[in-house]
């Protein structure tokens, strides 16, 4: 087998599913020991129970393709609105200190839905603003740290 075929039958990728699963294992097995009280796993061993059946469900794939021949590895080409996401995301996080949470997550989700195609303005202002108002409130019940906001000074 040369290098191309080992790399189609994904050998690489089902080692990385691997990786993740022992590492699951053992994140749930050191939580375990370290107190089996139902507060300290209740969120451990659902998410490893999840993050197990999702490794399966991966592993099986792999497992099916490797049967098939492998396909000329040809790239698709690029989506032109991932490059145009990426520097949405960097001016999201630029704003966030300049402009504030508030305003910055708001621009960005407003500008992600136009980026992805949505046209009709009124859900681009209705669903930017009610996510924004849903995270910046959301967070300042989550943590003690205040956020700088300008649409919605105080709390």
């Amino acid at each position: 087998m040369d290098k191309v075929t080992l790399e189609a039958r994904g050998y690489g990728h089902a080692a990385f599913v691997l990786a993740v699963v022992a590492f699951h294992l053992w994140f749930a097995l050191d939580a375990w020991r370290a107190s089996s009280s139902l507060e300290n796993l209740m969120l451990v061993v659902p998410l490893t129970a999840v993050a197990l059946a999702l490794s399966a469900f991966i592993l099986a794939g792999i497992l099916r393709s490797a049967a098939d021949p492998p396909d000329e590895d040809v790239p698709r080409p690029v989506d032109p609105r991932i490059p145009l996401l990426m520097l949405a995301l960097c001016a999201y996080l630029g704003g966030l200190m300049s402009t504030g949470f508030d305003v910055s997550t708001f621009l960005f989700l407003c500008a992600s839905l136009w980026l992805l195609g949505e046209r009709r303005i009124w859900v681009i202002l209705l669903y930017g603003g009610a996510l924004t108002a849903f995270c910046v409130f959301g967070l300042r019940e989550m943590i003690s740290v205040p956020v700088p906001t300008i649409l919605f000074p105080g709390g």
